[in-house]
């Protein structure tokens, strides 16, 4: 409780004090001018006037004109008019909206949901942010107690708390909290040796997976690992081992269903595949991307391609992102974004990859999974795009929280068996 309560009240006056004492801006935005409201980016106009559709009644799409108008540019990028290869992207309706799978579904549901509830206001989406931010630390710390001891979930739950990326993003229309909200409590009832004996459990643990991967569909190539992993590390019976996984499997699939019908019905592809992963995944040159997209048979297929029209240039690339992905902070970002970025990095790094390398030695069954998850993330974003703000590694930060933890741990159990031998 007090770790939740702790990561409540520094989401809460951190960004308040940012906001409304070091930007000047004034800290909750209502009405239509929370659409409008601070530098307006692709993500989130995407999500944003998603939502809106999505309360207005006109389902997952977006309408031009408001978002030409959050710009104040007539020259916007997403115009159809102006770009008619975007045709192929968008399926307009009668009433002037325009259908998309641009981004996963579930932040823009989350957002609307949120906005419909609550009104539309900063506050809206804020709050329930902030407590998946404390509800997240309490994952840390469950997860990290079931894998170790109470004193390293302890330390890994403030650490998750008092992060400074995970601190400030609460304020952002983004959709990293709600991703690392639902992979922790995946995770969390992965680890459980009770939910693989629950059936029940076991369908929330896949309907949770699924909405995950809706949620960041980079998520989707680790899933099968997922399922490797449980049958075969898991202590359970091979028999009860196959009807937990087969019911995972199902409630994951029916969670990922009724999106792929959707885009069957618009777009006559039955995929869960947005148009998003295109240029990030594949990494294709916009020009390029704008003319192949509406033939492309897979995304992964293009992938591929890619790679093999040069696959020197594309390891060179990797090894750069690869890097840039691990670096405590870019040249894009200002000198106060490098100096918080930079100390945190210089706190949870160092201790976390010594924490998994001593934890693959010492807990490999218990602790494999989550190991394997950070270094699938890594290459993955690695072989693929690397944003210059590094919000693409906010999702692995909760669990290299848990692996500095218990870095730190280990370091001050063998000070103090060294200090007592000296005695």
């Amino acid at each position: 409780m007090i770790i939740f309560l702790l990561a409540v009240f520094i989401r809460l006056i951190g960004n308040y004090f940012v906001e409304a004492t070091i930007l000047h801006k004034p800290f909750i935005v209502s009405g239509e001018a929370f659409y409008k409201d601070r530098t307006p980016t692709t993500d989130t106009l995407n999500y944003k006037y998603t939502a809106k559709s999505l309360i207005e009644g006109h389902g997952y799409a977006v309408r031009f004109t408001d978002w030409e108008e959050a710009q104040a540019d007539q020259n916007s990028r997403y115009p159809v008019e102006k770009y008619p290869w975007l045709n192929a992207l968008f399926v307009k309706d009668a009433d002037g909206y325009f259908k998309h799978k641009q981004v996963p579904p579930v932040y823009p549901l989350f957002l609307a949901v949120s906005l419909l509830l609550f009104g539309i206001s900063t506050f809206s989406y804020f709050i329930p942010q902030v407590l998946l931010g404390g509800l997240s630390s309490v994952l840390v710390y469950l997860i990290t107690k079931k894998k170790f001891n109470e004193k390293i979930a302890i330390l890994a739950g403030l650490i998750t708390a008092l992060y400074p990326e995970l601190i400030f993003t609460s304020y952002m229309v983004r959709v990293e909290l709600l991703f690392i909200f639902l992979l922790l409590s995946c995770f969390w009832l992965l680890q459980g040796d009770y939910s693989k004996k629950n059936l029940y459990l076991a369908g929330l643990t896949g309907a949770i997976l699924g909405l995950a991967v809706l949620t960041r569909l980079t998520l989707l190539f680790f899933v099968p690992i997922i399922f490797i992993w449980e049958y075969f590390c898991s202590g359970e019976k091979k028999a009860a081992k196959i009807k937990y996984l087969f019911i995972l499997f199902v409630s994951f699939l029916f969670v990922l269903l009724p999106w792929a019908i959707r885009n069957y019905m618009v777009f006559g592809s039955f995929t869960i595949m947005t148009d998003e992963v295109g240029t990030i995944v594949t990494k294709i040159p916009l020009s390029e991307y704008n003319n192949s997209i509406s033939t492309a048979p897979s995304y992964l297929l293009v992938w591929i391609k890619m790679i093999l029209i040069d696959p020197i240039d594309f390891l060179k690339e990797s090894f750069y992102r690869f890097v840039l992905y691990l670096s405590p902070f870019t040249s894009y970002m200002n000198f106060s974004a490098k100096l918080l970025k930079g100390l945190s990095w210089l706190f949870v790094f160092p201790a976390s990859f010594l924490g998994m390398v001593l934890a693959a030695k010492r807990y490999w069954v218990s602790s494999g999974l989550i190991i394997l998850f950070i270094l699938y993330y890594i290459l993955m974003h690695s072989m693929s795009f690397v944003d210059r703000g590094l919000t693409y590694r906010y999702p692995i930060l909760p669990f290299l929280s848990i692996f500095s933890a218990y870095g730190y741990w280990y370091i001050y159990d063998r000070f103090k068996q060294r200090k007592r031998g000296n005695k």
